[in-house]
């Protein structure tokens, strides 16, 4: 007798049965559909740089078109060479190409790192919704280390230390490696030079690998206090910091990430390249060589990341001074282009009209002023913690850099008229969320 598979039965792995879309990629699309039905919405959703490559790079990557040969899986030498020189320029991250290994964009280098590794997690609460997801295809076990709403949800060395001495006993001898995100999506903040060490410090001392997520480094925003400070640099042998062109070059779409491996660790750098071989064998030829350009140290890739940045800055200043003035409980911002308010001293007022959890608070949002926003239990926080996150890039990216360099002093220095000159639809939710709030 013939047997056939019925569709609709195909058994799938009981994990990867409930995992839905991401929740960032999902409220995109509900923005798509609302705005196809004539809404006029005000979309701090999804974070997505909305600049455009620097036109050299991507003309670089054009004139490469032709290639079509597989190239290694770590990536060509004269482009590891470039990263390493860019990470030494703009950092003062020195290391050897050979630790370099790209990928098909940062996040697939995190999958592969948890892969690779046979590590027990500590992952932060918020912190970037993809993380959890990642270790639970994975099957590996992690524990949340919860940041505080009245502490900015600032990343410590204390509250890692206290969490660590909470669950020391529950390692069993295996290693233990915490994700760390900085500048921070989805808080827009950062870590102080002098707190990078001394987590570092802690880390060393308790063998402890550190996985640092530095996607947002170059956007660490004008004023702030300290250079960003990677964790490579104070603890080169038991960090991978991962990085790309995605966020301070604005070319996410191009799918493009670096892993730097840790000095002295060639075993898990053979991994990490066997992993790649085996799934996506190499970046893209065309992407590969046309790439170098972003890394090579050019004044136009240069212009764009300092100018990028300053609007990042300046929006975010305005953002944060609105949100403030409204009441919303918030950090200031410090780097990306994110910022998390919190409401939870609103909870009496906001149980009245029936709004419980964050979900509720950002489905409200959106159904009666128009406002798109992810909440807070999308990053790892508690459903009732009443906290979101709002990404400030909803404008026209070149309009916006264009108008900048026409007088970057002039905008600077009255950002608010440029934000509501340029970013129209941005700045309308920031009236709405004060009619939000005004209500309460």
């Amino acid at each position: 007798m013939e047997h056939k598979i019925n569709r609709d039965t195909i058994t799938l792995d009981p994990v990867i049965a409930k995992m839905d879309t991401s929740p960032t990629l999902a409220t995109k699309l509900k923005v798509m559909e609302l705005k196809e039905r004539g809404k006029e919405i005000s979309n701090f959703g999804l974070g997505e740089s909305p600049f455009g490559g620097p036109p050299n790079v991507i003309d670089s990557i054009a004139s490469q078109a032709y290639r079509t040969e597989y190239l290694p899986t770590a990536g060509i030498p004269e482009l590891r060479h470039e990263i390493s020189e860019f990470y030494e320029q703009y950092f003062g991250y020195k290391f050897d190409k050979s630790r370099v290994i790209v990928a098909p964009g940062s996040k697939e280098l995190l999958f592969n790192v948890m892969l690779a590794t046979d590590s027990k997690w500590f992952f932060f609460a918020p912190s970037w919704v993809s993380y959890e997801a990642q270790a639970k295809m994975l099957n590996k076990s992690y524990w949340r280390v919860h940041l505080s709403y009245k502490d900015g949800f600032k990343i410590t060395e204390k509250v890692i230390k206290k969490r660590f001495r909470e669950i020391d006993d529950q390692l069993y001898g295996k290693q233990l490696s915490m994700l760390i995100n900085y500048p921070n999506n989805p808080t827009g903040q950062t870590i102080s030079n002098a707190e990078v060490r001394k987590i570092a410090r802690f880390a060393r001392n308790n063998e402890i690998l550190i996985l640092s997520d530095e996607i947002y480094a170059n956007i660490t925003h004008d004023g702030y206090k300290d250079k960003h400070l990677s964790f490579g640099i104070e603890y080169a042998e038991g960090t991978i910091v991962t990085g790309g062109i995605s966020k301070d070059r604005s070319m996410g779409g191009t799918r493009f990430g670096v892993a730097i491996m840790p000095e002295g660790q060639p075993l898990l750098t053979k991994a990490m390249k066997s992993i790649g071989s085996e799934t996506y064998s190499c970046v893209s030829a065309p992407v590969q060589y046309g790439i170098i350009r972003a890394y090579d140290q050019n004044s136009e890739v240069d212009s764009h990341i300092r100018d990028s940045t300053s609007i990042h800055s300046l929006i975010g200043k305005t953002v944060y001074a609105h949100l403030k003035k409204s009441n919303y409980k918030i950090g200031k911002p410090e780097g990306a282009f994110y910022l998390m308010p919190s409401m939870n001293d609103k909870q009496d007022k906001l149980n009245e009209i029936g709004i419980f959890t964050s979900t509720d608070l950002t489905d409200y949002l959106l159904q009666k002023y128009n406002i798109a926003a992810i909440p807070g239990v999308a990053f790892g926080l508690r459903r009732d913690d009443l906290s979101f996150r709002i990404a400030y890039i909803d404008y026209d990216g070149n309009r916006m850099l264009e108008s900048f360099r026409l007088d970057k002093d002039e905008a600077i220095n009255n950002s608010d008229e440029f934000v509501m000159n340029n970013a129209t639809s941005l700045y309308r939710g920031l009236q709405s969320f004060k009619k939000f709030a005004d209500k309460l």
